[in-house]
């Protein structure tokens, strides 16, 4: 998932790293809410890559867990 939000000092290579580990098949948002250090959406969304941002916010959560989700 995405929490802890990856945060690498140049934030270019945080596209680089999500193709390299196949976000658009394997990762899925989460806040961590209500921890203190949560992160919102708006927050995990911007750095995506826009071809990857529907399926990590939302088509592999739903690939996961299906109707149990809904």
């Amino acid at each position: 998932s995405t929490q802890p939000w990856i945060e690498p000092k140049r934030r270019e290579e945080i596209a680089q790293m999500l193709r390299m580990c196949e976000a658009d098949r394997v990762l899925v948002y989460s806040s961590d809410y209500p921890h203190f250090d949560w992160d919102e959406p708006k927050t995990v969304r911007g750095d995506l890559p826009e071809s990857m941002r529907r399926r990590v916010m939302v088509e592999n959560a739903l690939e996961i867990f299906g109707d149990r989700m809904l």
